[in-house]
């Protein structure tokens, strides 16, 4: 078999293996992986397992990059209910929003991989902030579906404004970005 045909095997062997999930890739049996070499006959079973681990790597790197654009979202969400339960509602909403904005921007520019596994566990805490926000709420409005009503768009508003700040970063990162190159020209 030549080196490209070599090549082309591993290459469509690695798109397959990435439409599986994760765990079905970590997790594969023998039986499963020698199914997979017959498909791909011109691959040894090194040449199997190392395309394998490429495939498990990239799908980690992949979900922490995705996990690592909702920690902005966790962590406003988080500042805003302390604030709001501490403070008042009004407090809240700004903290929550100041804070949204700037860790956006932030994290639109730095990317850590050993953070990200600690900040992960922010979404746990994401919960529990949202119960002391609906006891500040509570304590400041007795009906139940305002209560609901604030908390829903708490958890729709958030995802809403952190959607629409990465919009607007990459619109001006895009602009900023031919602005230079048309700098660059003349």
């Amino acid at each position: 078999m030549t080196k490209e045909k070599k090549i082309q095997q591993g290459r469509d062997l690695a798109g397959k293996l990435f439409d599986l999930k994760l765990t079905a890739l970590e997790l594969m049996t023998e039986k499963e992986q020698d199914r997979w070499r017959s498909l791909y006959p011109g691959l040894s079973k090194r040449e199997f397992d190392d395309i394998r681990r490429q495939v498990i790597q990239a799908k980690m790197a992949q979900q922490s990059q995705i996990g690592w654009q909702v920690i902005p979202r966790d962590l406003a969400v988080i500042v805003g209910s302390l604030a709001s339960y501490f403070i008042n509602l009004k407090a809240g909403l700004i903290a929550s929003v100041a804070a949204l904005t700037l860790l956006e921007i932030l994290f639109h520019f730095f990317y850590n991989p050993k953070l990200y596994k600690v900040l992960s566990y922010a979404v746990w805490l994401t919960y529990p902030a949202l119960i002391l926000l609906a006891l500040a709420i509570q304590n400041q409005f007795a009906i139940w579906w305002q209560l609901a009503g604030i908390l829903v768009g708490v958890w729709a508003g958030s995802f809403l404004l952190s959607m629409l700040l990465r919009v607007a970063l990459a619109a001006i990162f895009r602009e900023k970005k031919a602005t230079k190159i048309t700098k660059n020209k003349k």
